[in-house]
């Protein structure tokens, strides 16, 4: 009954929003009842959007304006059948996710959090590539209100850009954002300080951020605005929520990976699954005995998934129960990326595992002390978002003064380290690594784990399916494989050639039963005697209560 409760609140509070609309159209009022379903993306930032149901039903339908429309048209004149078939099923299942993503959100009236800046004012909009219908839009805080820029908006950040009264102009990703510089002007009432404008470059639609030189404005009709001039009025951006920007970078991977000449040998390993190869045992040996000063503490199978995972032609699995120590076996496979002379990208789905990783890096550094460090870099915008014992090694790799300085950046580090969504940081096509390690790979979609893939020569995959699986809001796109991750395909397709770190070093021997005979089918074996200091709260002398 609570459930229903619920939903009658919900009609119930729809029900007033729209009546009082009504009657503020009756009064021939502007701003009332907007048109219906004039175009996807205004819809979606319209001020009513979230009691409107035929914005729910455009929600579930993907009309055919959505900007990402075109790359499905590249797709079928370029990519060849095969290729053309994977990509149209994946295209579809993100819809459907897509569509559910949406519908909840709009349902949940209280539920988004709103990250914006306002108060800002065009001052430019400039042609980038009429092909792809890209364009750059120069923003500027032209008097100081009395509140900073936000400090979640950073460069790559996905933005949408509106006028105040919620007229959507376009969306796309931040470019730039200029630094503040005080001065001293006279135009103020007491002749105090006044900031200088805060600028901002956004790109509208999707595409590569790097700005090129200025190219012929853009004009834009009043009527194509509802009758205002964009110069005039005041705007924010607002930044896409991960659940909404995820799409727009899945469709990018996927164009990426069937259309791209060089991506041939990743989708015969994708689309096609082949089957991992691996250097000879002999070489396989070398390796080992090179690296024996940092292989000589670890588990046979720990030792293995290392071994394999430098020695592979193409990509490699790892399998890792609870407490069996993945942490620790990645930890090492970066200690030696100096020895291997290898640049490594290290990849999740959030920036804590990350953050995780490095750390014990760290840890391990000190340890091994006649061993040349790994250099690693931190790439992120926001700096909150990062374990405080970091931020020496944070970088958002936006912003380079030349070339030259760029190449000796990337020389000068081994390791880089970023969440799934910093695949549109122009940063990661000026190199091509040797090695992308995804963590937590089961977590993580299939369209989703294919832009870190194929920014390497090879990619080792490390996670465990048996226990955590993508999240996935559609039951259709569930069932046609979007909970499945290409780490679990891959897994299942090829189990000779799966790592498993069965040994847990965690877990009480009654808390490794339990879940060794619900998830693990007995797969999980005790490393070491765990020390059984926890006691069953039904034993005598507890108390339990229904």
């Amino acid at each position: 009954m609570k459930t229903v409760r619920n939903e009658i609140c919900i009609l119930v509070q729809r029900r007033n929003e729209l009546a009082k609309l009504q009657k503020i159209s009756s009064e021939g009022k502007a701003y009332a009842l907007p048109s219906i379903l004039v175009d996807q993306d205004v819809c979606r930032n319209c001020y009513v959007n979230k009691v409107c149901s035929f914005y729910s039903k455009a929600m579930e339908d993907q009309p055919e304006k959505l900007p990402t429309f075109q790359a499905y048209l590249d797709v079928e004149k370029v990519a060849d059948q095969y290729s053309l078939t994977y990509f149209k099923k994946w295209y579809d299942i993100i819809a459907l996710e897509q569509s559910a993503v949406n519908v909840h959100s709009s349902m949940n009236l209280n539920d988004r959090k709103q990250v914006k800046d306002e108060g800002l004012k065009i001052t430019n909009v400039e042609t980038k590539d009429e092909n792809n219908g890209e364009f750059i839009v120069n923003l500027e805080r032209p008097y100081f209100n009395g509140a900073r820029l936000n400090t979640e908006i950073v460069e790559n950040s996905f933005v949408n850009l509106h006028t105040v009264k919620s007229i959507s102009f376009t969306k796309g990703l931040v470019l730039k954002k200029h630094l503040i510089n005080k001065k001293k002007t006279g135009s103020t009432p007491e002749g105090q300080d006044q900031d200088e404008e805060d600028d901002d470059d956004i790109m509208g639609e999707q595409g590569k951020t790097e700005k090129q030189k200025q190219k012929d404005n853009i004009y834009i009709e009043p009527q194509a605005l509802g009758g205002i001039d964009y110069k005039e009025v005041d705007w924010w951006i607002e930044m896409e929520s991960f659940q909404t920007f995820q799409f727009n970078i899945m469709r990018h991977n996927l164009q990426n990976l069937c259309i791209a000449p060089e991506n041939q040998k990743f989708r015969d390993l994708i689309i096609k699954q082949r089957k991992p190869e691996y250097n000879s045992e002999e070489e396989q040996e070398q390796f080992k005995a090179i690296n024996d000063d940092i292989l000589e503490k670890l588990n046979p199978e720990q030792v293995k998934a290392i071994v394999k995972s430098f020695n592979c032609i193409d990509y490699q699995m790892i399998i890792g129960v609870p407490g069996s120590g993945k942490h620790e076996v990645l930890s090492r496979m970066l200690l030696i990326a100096k020895r291997q002379k290898v640049k490594i990208l290290v990849m999740a789905m959030n920036n804590l595992t990350i953050d995780n990783l490095l750390l014990r890096l760290l840890e391990l550094q000190k340890q091994y002390v006649n061993i040349e460090k790994s250099t690693f870099v931190r790439v992120c915008s926001n700096h909150s978002q990062i374990n405080p014992k970091l931020k020496d090694f944070i970088n958002p790799c936006t912003q380079f003064e030349s070339q030259q300085l760029l190449y000796e950046f990337i020389a000068g580090n081994d390791i880089f380290c970023a969440s799934t969504m910093s695949v549109f940081n122009t940063f990661f096509s000026c190199i091509k690594f040797d090695y992308c390690i995804l963590d937590e790979a089961s977590l993580i979609t299939e369209p989703l784990s294919i832009g870190p893939i194929i920014m390497a020569d090879k990619f080792i995959m490390i996670g465990d399916y048996y226990l955590l699986n993508p999240i996935v809001k559609n039951v259709e796109a569930e069932k046609k494989g979007m909970s499945i991750s290409l780490f679990r395909k891959l897994s299942e397709k090829h189990p000779m050639d799966v790592v498993i770190l069965k040994k847990q070093y965690r877990m009480a021997n009654d808390i490794c039963s339990l879940i060794n005979a619900i998830a693990y089918k007995g797969l999980i074996k005790h490393g070491i005697a765990v020390a059984q200091g926890i006691k069953n709260p039904r034993k005598k002398g507890c108390v339990h209560k229904h």
